[in-house]
């Protein structure tokens, strides 16, 4: 019996129960004489189990969850996810979201926070598929605001996955105009690429941890990092500004590293190491690098770092490879790189790289930077098999004007130095939101920058490898 008809049968049988109630147009003895056959009465029918209930029925306490929820370093079966709160016990529930109705968590952990902090990897997700997760406070009925992420693709899977980029918010600029951008669009990742929290004039770990609860309660990140997985690198802000790092005392350092683990979704291992990469299936790995603070006089980062960073390029079975870099790795006009900010201070280790990618005929290699507080689409170099490759830089999102595109726009003969006809495919210094789209069917990366206020669309364009 289909289900409509069964459908049917059971309205019949509560019509005759009414008529034999009085509550019909009929008797009863017209409705005992009828000739139809109804099938089983409901009585004889098994009682039907309760709906289960919908745990985001639960009340929201956002004073015992001030700070929202993240996920992130997200890969196949396993993602980070984050929150703070003031409950002295949560639990960690984790759905898959594919299916028609919620069922049983694919992953629950009880968790007793560290001075409020609670950063737990959760295994056992569905490859490719989104889930949704919250934080609950199961002895007083309440939870977190919900977030929702996405496990990478699973092996060998080429599907198109789309991301967002950003960096640079200084919280005294709020609001960040590009991030509800962000927000709105269904990303598989979030790629922020340095600066997420400018916590210069910091000393202790009480002011560092003020800091990042200023940035994270900011309401355009509150309701971003909710929406999607993140991918994170660090620059110079989240220590201190880049001019002081050098004169900093090692304590002073530590302290504030610790506070930007225990801050977000990034995984800290030895030496406070989290470089590493992320691959959805065979479309796309991600290379989160650390190129600010294993620095030395005459290296970006450490030797470690960059042999494991060439090595995991080769074994790479991706169409795409996207390089997270805080700076720029590109071979820009004297008047952009005349700083010690970018990858052309430490010619060695940029040169053994990109030899590297064209001694191995490495393709669909794309630089996502940050930094320089411009938004811009360049080629790392003007000639030669370098030109092949193109680099992003993302954002802002929330930072002072950029003083070199001040310089630029200075004179006539300034302009041309700053942008070289051919070299440089777009440049500009307002808020952006940076998209990217990764199809290995079209062989394309389309690179979309949004101005933050307004929404108008600076620059939409496919890149080819080496067109």
């Amino acid at each position: 019996m289909s289900a409509l008809r069964r459908r049917d049968v059971l309205k019949g049988a509560a019509g005759l129960a009414l008529a034999a109630c009085g509550e019909s147009g009929g008797s009863s003895s017209e409705t005992r004489d009828a000739a139809v056959d109804f099938g089983p009465s409901q009585d004889a029918l098994p009682d039907a189990a309760p709906p289960a209930p919908d745990p985001f029925d639960l009340p929201v306490d956002a004073v015992a969850f001030p700070l929202g929820v993240q996920a992130g370093s997200a890969e196949a079966a396993q993602a980070l996810f984050w929150t703070y709160t003031q409950a002295p016990r949560v639990t960690l529930r984790v759905w898959n979201a594919e299916g028609p109705a919620i069922g049983p968590p694919v992953f629950e952990q009880a968790l007793d926070p560290v001075e409020g902090f609670v950063k737990v990897l959760a295994v056992g997700l569905s490859a490719g598929a989104w889930h949704r997760y919250a934080f609950f406070d199961d002895a007083a009925g309440t939870r977190s605001l919900d977030g929702r992420l996405r496990a990478a693709l699973p092996e060998g899977a080429r599907a198109v996955v789309r991301i967002g980029a950003t960096a640079c918010t200084a919280i005294g600029r709020a609001p960040f105009t590009p991030l509800p951008r962000l927000a709105e669009r269904e990303l598989d990742a979030l790629c922020h690429l340095g600066d997420i929290s400018y916590n210069d004039g910091s000393v202790t770990r009480e002011e560092y941890r003020a800091d990042w609860a200023r940035m994270l309660a900011n309401p355009q990140y509150a309701a971003l990092l909710p929406t999607t997985g993140s991918y994170i690198t660090w620059d110079d802000h989240e220590i201190a500004d880049g001019a002081d790092l050098e004169d900093l005392p090692d304590a002073q350092v530590a302290t504030a590293k610790a506070a930007f683990f225990e801050s977000l979704p990034v995984p800290r291992r030895e030496g406070d190491r989290f470089w590493a990469s992320y691959r959805w299936g065979a479309t796309v790995e991600f290379f989160v690098l650390d190129v600010r603070h294993e620095r030395t006089e005459t290296d970006i980062m450490s030797e470690a770092q960059l042999n494991w960073l060439l090595g995991a390029l080769d074994a790479s079975p991706c169409h795409f490879k996207v390089i997270l870099t805080s700076v720029p790795i590109a071979n820009l006009p004297p008047l952009w790189a005349a700083n010690a900010e970018s990858w052309m201070r430490f010619t060695a280790q940029r040169d053994r790289l990109l030899d590297h990618l064209v001694a191995g005929a490495h393709r669909n290699v794309l630089f996502l930077a940050g930094d320089y507080h411009v938004s811009a689409v360049w080629r790392v170099e003007d000639t030669g098999p370098r030109a092949a490759y193109h680099e992003v830089l993302c954002g802002p999102a929330g930072s002072a004007p950029s003083t070199r595109f001040a310089l630029a726009r200075s004179s006539d003969s300034a302009w041309q130095s700053f942008f070289p006809e051919g070299r440089i495919d777009y440049a500009l210094d307002v808020w952006t939101a940076t998209f990217l789209t990764f199809d290995p069917e079209a062989d394309t990366v389309r690179v979309e920058l949004l101005a933050g206020d307004d929404g108008r669309v600076l620059y939409d364009a496919k890149l080819r490898h080496g067109a």
